[in-house]
């Protein structure tokens, strides 16, 4: 190439004018806020959605819906998508910490587990906690506490429970046990 330069570069005189050359990025560019809505009593999810609860994100942005029977999925922002059992929706952003109190319904076991979903593939139903167990608290605060009423002959006590002595784990662990005692509410 530079001995044809050498050769020719005489006879043909360069026309255009070289420039530094500056890289875009794209995804910066293209990238839009958006606002997304979802509605518990109707289970609807989306940014055509007007619910009472809504959050901001980003175009490029995955979400994570999760449903009261113990399951979660990380989806596409969508338009409108019907989202059964709906609890809570958000961006899944590897560092939200979501508490959850549930029980085993035969033996009336209580558990606390602390989790981060930090791995997904999209439009994969996951479980949170095992088929036949029921969701008794379910929060993203990072200070949570709540008060345990047990049932115990006839009369009932209350305990303070706070979901920082639960460390963080996986979401397939199982957690902590809390009580064995039956629980007759959870506030």
């Amino acid at each position: 190439m530079k001995k044809l330069i050498l050769k020719f570069g005489a006879e043909y005189p360069r026309k255009t004018r070289i420039k530094a050359i500056e890289e875009i990025d794209r995804r910066a560019i293209e990238t839009k806020e958006i606002k997304v809505g979802f509605d518990l009593s109707t289970g609807f999810v989306g940014t055509k959605v007007s619910g009472s609860s809504h959050f901001l994100c980003t175009n490029f942005d995955k979400m994570v819906v999760f449903s009261k029977d113990g399951s979660y999925k990380v989806i596409s922002v969508p338009e409108k998508q019907y989202v059964e059992n709906l609890i809570w929706a958000g961006v899944a952003d590897k560092k939200t910490v979501v508490n959850v109190l549930y029980k085993n319904r035969k033996i009336h076991e209580l558990w606390a587990k602390r989790f981060i979903i930090d791995k997904f593939i999209l439009d994969k139903t996951y479980r949170y906690f095992d088929e036949g167990m029921e969701l008794e608290h379910f929060s993203i605060k990072p200070d949570a506490t709540v008060e345990l009423y047990f049932a115990l002959r006839g009369r009932e006590k209350a305990k303070s429970f706070s979901f920082k002595e639960v460390p963080i784990k996986g979401v397939q662990t199982r957690g902590i046990r809390i009580a064995k005692e039956k629980i007759k509410k959870v506030l």
